[in-house]
């Protein structure tokens, strides 16, 4: 069956004059690229070598990944906002198509739009094999790896559009997304003149680097089911249990890591994939914990009608709707992901190099679970109930940071005045955890600073976590609760 979304999208494609003209000013581009590189390379014909052909491949590849990085996803970004203004987005909502299919079909335009831009310059790329110094499979590897990157790019910005819907957010989103396009072209580049340059084949020939290129996209398909299935939650109704389908893929892209980690550790035969798998993890927890903050205050009825009966059931309360469970749930995780580690490593016998890295990783979550504890408390207790919820992850960039300076001016206070330092620049000082240069004394420091300010940040969200606890029951038994406390108190 044709996804629809995914017709109109490409119709809509094919009488655009924007992508009409992307595809003509990467053609005349790459031509020009092409012509002055031919020839530069006949007028310096005394210093030719049997490399010319990798030095065109390398300059074409460049124009292209920086013409289609900085377009498909924005273009794709910008047709979803579209969408999603507040005029048309009841019609994301009463579509017969799911939010599934929708993502989907935006993904399917997107890939035959780049597919477009690329089979475009695809006679130019084949020029470079007669001028010799490169091969068709590092050629063709170089080009599909460029492609599945500026695809994920793609799927990236896809969960970012389905955010933002005012016109600022819709200019500051496609800045933003040609600015990492950008970055995201010259890593591209980079890579596909090492590439070229050391051999594909005889890079993959080594057992380290092929593991690496196994682990790298397991991570790389893991997060690609994680922003699909968080942009298809935006794009549910706001009744739905968005949290549900995301943290269950979350928490099974966490699982696949540790698992392939422990494998790749125990061929090689050290600790690298394991703390690789760590830190990828924690980045997607501290995210989630974005999410998890700018949960609504209550949980909606349909929510509650899929609350389970029994008491066995409701143990599955951290992966429902709530901001409480939701932080219930990094916590869990973050326990599992640091557990799995240490045991993997102890296991297999060979100890963590860098153990203070474990402990950085550990103190940067602990600080982010308190910003994130701190604005919810503030949005719950001292703002007024209008002011909407995605601004909680504001407040929560506002406490780190807050967190950031506070100590750092303790310090310079105290240096001012010619007083003893006794290391307040540690405590609390969330960019310090990044400095490695530091001795076991310093980390210590800021293991207590993060600890202090989470059980603060705790105490102070006790009460709404506890009404929120209360509250997750099946909507039949707190009918039933609600009549016998009437009854009881006439």
């Amino acid at each position: 069956m044709i996804n629809t979304i995914a017709l109109k999208e490409c119709r809509q494609a094919v009488r655009s004059r924007l992508v009409t003209g992307m595809l003509l000013f990467l053609v005349i581009a790459e031509l020009a690229a092409c012509l002055i590189t031919l020839v530069v390379q006949a007028a310096n014909s005394h210093d030719y070598s049997l490399q010319g052909g990798r030095v065109l491949f390398v300059i074409l590849l460049m124009v292209l990944t920086y013409g289609a990085s900085a377009f498909v996803p924005v273009y794709t970004m910008l047709r979803l906002m579209a969408e999603r203004w507040n005029d048309s987005v009841d019609l994301l909502y009463v579509t017969g198509m799911s939010p599934w299919a929708i993502v989907r079909g935006k993904l399917v335009s997107a890939g035959a739009v780049l597919m477009l831009l690329f089979s475009a310059v695809m006679p130019f790329m084949a020029l470079t094999y007669p001028l010799r110094g490169i091969d068709i499979f590092s050629m063709l590897a170089v080009l599909a790896f460029a492609a599945v990157c500026i695809m994920l790019f793609t799927l990236f910005m896809l969960l970012v559009g389905s955010a933002g819907t005012t016109r600022p957010h819709k200019v500051v989103n496609a800045l933003a997304g040609i600015f990492f396009a950008l970055v995201m072209a010259g890593s591209l580049t980079a890579f596909g003149v090492t590439a070229l340059e050391e051999g594909l084949a005889s890079i993959l020939s080594q057992r380290e680097a092929l593991l690496g290129v196994v682990m790298a996209g397991v991570i790389g398909l893991a997060l690609a089911a994680v922003m699909y299935v968080a942009t298809a939650m935006q794009l549910m109704p706001p009744s739905a249990n968005r949290a549900l389908p995301l943290r269950l893929v979350v928490t099974g892209a966490i699982v696949v890591f540790e698992v392939v980690a422990l494998a790749v550790s125990s061929v090689l035969g050290d600790a690298d994939a394991l703390m690789t798998a760590l830190r990828v993890s924690m980045w997607m927890i501290c995210i989630s914990i974005i999410y998890v903050s700018a949960a609504p205050r209550e949980i909606s009825l349909r929510v509650r009608r899929e609350i389970p009966r029994s008491r066995i059931g409701q143990l599955v309360y951290p992966l429902y709707e709530g901001a409480g469970a939701g932080f219930l749930w990094t916590m869990l995780l973050m326990c599992g992901v640091c557990g799995s580690t240490l045991t993997g490593a102890a296991i297999g016998g060979y100890g963590l190099d860098d153990e203070d890295a474990l402990w950085r990783i550990v103190i940067m979550y602990v600080y982010v679970l308190s910003a994130g504890l701190v604005a919810r408390s503030v949005w719950m207790y001292f703002l007024p109930r209008r002011v909407p919820s995605r601004y909680v992850a504001l407040t929560g960039v506002v406490v780190l940071v807050m967190g950031t300076a506070a100590p750092l001016l303790a310090g310079l206070w105290y240096d001012m005045r010619s007083l003893p330092n006794y290391g307040l620049w540690w405590y609390g000082n969330v960019a310090a955890v990044f400095d490695s240069s530091r001795d076991a004394v310093s980390l210590t420091k800021q293991g207590l600073g993060a600890g202090v300010g989470l059980a603060g940040a705790v105490l102070i969200s006790i009460p709404w976590w506890y009404r929120e606890l209360r509250a997750f029951r099946p909507l039949e038994r707190r009918h039933a609760a609600r009549a016998a406390h009437a009854a009881h108190g006439e």
